[in-house]
């Protein structure tokens, strides 16, 4: 049986090249052009995904998304929006959207939030926005441990602690073998956490690849090192917030998530074997 996807848009061009697209992937693909049209065809048959676009006539999409979440609490969405914003972003989330991506986006990471969406994990969908990179390369010690994500999608608001400026955070559960991915919330631009891109060290630890940075990631690096979590794509633009200063708050969030092992070969962990003094 094909999976079903209801696209709401009151853009036609949009419909039409959305159609194509996951036509040509195997999916059966439905439209709607307002949100009252969507609500019709939710309560005619269920979907199995629904894209939705937060502009539309009469109803509005995060109103359509509280509406597609009380008819079907479980049923993905993914949110697609021009100007989008992190406070948007957030909102969108906390109400249950499986993902949040700006007009204009990239068909490849459609497919692959779909993918996530689904439950069929990267490359399924068509494949990571960027090149997946393991959080730990062979040798060092021989301590293993199991590949894990989280189970849902969580999020976070606060200010930069550098930059002073109103930011968040949006952790997505990830396939085996993504790592862990800063991807930007307005472009599909993205950069590992590896430390071959970390950029400064200066007061707060910075990546940068390809025109896109992450900074003051190590808060938020050390709480997924402490919960074990390896896959994960973090959505953000400019720093990850401060929240109390501590890793309590990101503690909350993955308490919250869950976390969930995934099959494949384990990671190799670094250990210190002796003590090192400077």
């Amino acid at each position: 049986m094909s999976t079903k996807i209801l696209v709401v848009d009151d853009e036609d061009k949009i419909r039409q090249t959305l159609r194509g697209v996951l036509s040509d992937e195997g999916y059966e693909v439905s439209e709607a052009e307002d949100g009252r049209a969507a609500l019709d065809a939710l309560r005619a048959e269920r979907p199995d995904l629904v894209i939705l676009d937060v502009w539309l006539p009469e109803i509005d999409g995060i109103s359509l998304l509280e509406e597609v979440k009380r008819i079907y609490a479980d049923l993905p969405v993914i949110i697609i929006c021009g100007h989008a914003n992190i406070e948007a972003a957030v909102r969108a989330t906390r109400l249950g959207a499986a993902d949040f991506i700006e007009k204009p986006f990239s068909l490849d990471a459609l497919l692959a939030s779909i993918g996530r969406a689904l439950g069929k994990g990267e490359g399924d969908g068509g494949g990571p926005a960027e090149a997946a990179v393991p959080l730990a390369k062979a040798g060092g010690s021989n301590a293993v441990r199991p590949q894990k994500t989280i189970a849902k999608s969580v999020v976070a608001s606060g200010q930069g602690l550098h930059t002073g400026v109103r930011t968040g955070v949006i952790l997505h559960p990830a396939g085996p073998g993504t790592g862990i991915v800063f991807q930007s919330l307005a472009t599909e631009k993205s950069v590992p956490a590896h430390v071959d891109f970390a950029d400064s060290t200066g007061y707060a630890t910075t990546l940068f690849r390809g025109g896109f940075g992450a900074k003051t990631v190590e808060h938020l690096l050390a709480t997924l090192n402490a919960y074990g979590i390896t896959n994960l794509i973090v959505k953000m633009e400019g720093e990850v917030p401060a929240l109390d200063g501590s890793a309590l708050e990101f503690c909350k969030m993955l308490d919250d998530a869950g976390a969930q092992e995934q099959a494949g070969d384990g990671i190799r962990v670094y250990e210190v074997g002796r003590r090192f003094e400077v």
